[in-house]
Order: C-alpha cells, then structure tokens, then sequence
C-alpha cells in the first residue's frame, strides 16, 4: 500500500490504519508514505516492484 504525505483523498493516517486492519488477513502487506498527493509516480512504481 501507498499513500502520500499531502494526499487529500486517501488521508495517510487513514490508510495506514486501513493496513493495520488488513494486516489480520495479509501478512505481507507493505505500506510506504511518499511526497506528493494522491498521484502515482514512478517512485512509487519501484518501490512497489522492488517490494514484490
């Protein structure tokens, strides 16, 4: 899971509590909190791929 520092449509707080509730079900679920909004960029791409 992703979220981003100054997104305002997917509260980083919000999400990481979304996480910890999923983590009940996914032990492997990973969450990073990046710059930016609620846009996906490449950054976010990589982490995830390098994640996987």
């Amino acid at each position: 899971m992703t979220s981003g520092a100054t997104d305002n449509l997917a509260l980083p707080g919000d999400v990481l509590k979304l996480k910890e509730t999923m983590n009940n079900y996914y032990k492997n679920l990973t969450y990073f909190l990046f710059d930016g909004g609620h846009e996906l960029t490449e950054v976010e791409i990589k982490a995830i791929k390098d994640s996987l």
